[in-house]
């Protein structure tokens, strides 16, 4: 299955792993091109993709389901339409028959992030960046004391995007992990330096595993996006 090159574009970078792929989508919001898409997905994605009444909630969903199982289908040679998954305990998904082929994805607005790897597992998350955005309301759910402090420290045009770059290696980490956003020990636990663009490494610690050695980094996306990716150390 041909990718479409105004759709999905192939991100590189010097640090990421070589067994790591990482794919940016641009959305289409025109439902015309949502059609042939919706061929490859199954019965339970159609059924959530109608669930979603706002065009670009819609696309975002299909186009990136749709591109997922077109990479995981270059990957295994399986048609995309026949790949089937299954999720664990925190929601993680996986392929079955495939289960060290891991992969995550992400989208917000009209942006989208895929990842896979079959050495390792890997986990993304992309924001769009709201500049009226109050951090300090969450703050307390997602940020150790430290990281408040940088944050609260920046100049107030920032302090938005420097939230969000906590939060997106974060929810990229914990989606590397498997176990997902919701467990807020795990969020607040970790640590991580928003004012960096070198590679971080750390151990991220919950109380259901023992530590987990990761990495991860921001990438360039599209202006107004803010984008991370986490994968095993």
């Amino acid at each position: 299955m041909r990718l479409d090159p105004a759709i999905a574009t192939r991100v590189s970078h010097v640090d990421l792993p070589l067994d790591v792929e990482l794919w940016r989508l641009d959305i289409p919001q025109d439902e015309a091109a949502l059609l042939p898409m919706r061929h490859t997905l199954d019965a339970a994605e159609l059924q959530r993709a109608s669930q979603y009444h706002r065009l670009v909630d819609r696309a975002c969903f299909i186009v990136t389901r749709h591109m997922l199982r077109a990479l995981l289908a270059a990957r295994t040679g399986e048609p995309a339409q026949a790949l089937q998954f299954e999720t664990n305990a925190h929601g993680k998904p996986s392929l079955r028959d495939y289960p060290t082929l891991a992969f995550n994805v992400s989208h917000s607005g009209n942006q989208a992030l895929v990842a896979l790897s079959a050495r390792r597992t890997v986990g993304v998350d992309i924001e769009k960046l709201d500049a009226t955005l109050d951090w300090r309301e969450i703050s307390e759910v997602a940020l150790s004391a430290d990281e408040y402090t940088q944050v609260d420290h920046m100049p107030d045009d920032v302090q938005p995007q420097m939230f969000l770059r906590c939060w997106t290696a974060k929810e990229a980490l914990l989606k590397a992990t498997g176990l997902g956003i919701a467990v807020a020990d795990v969020l607040r636990a970790t640590t991580v330096d928003p004012r960096s663009d070198d590679v971080q490494r750390l151990q991220v610690r919950s109380l259901e595993r023992a530590p987990q050695p990761l990495c991860f980094r921001w990438i360039d996306g599209r202006a107004g996006y803010v984008c991370c990716i986490a994968w095993g150390a």
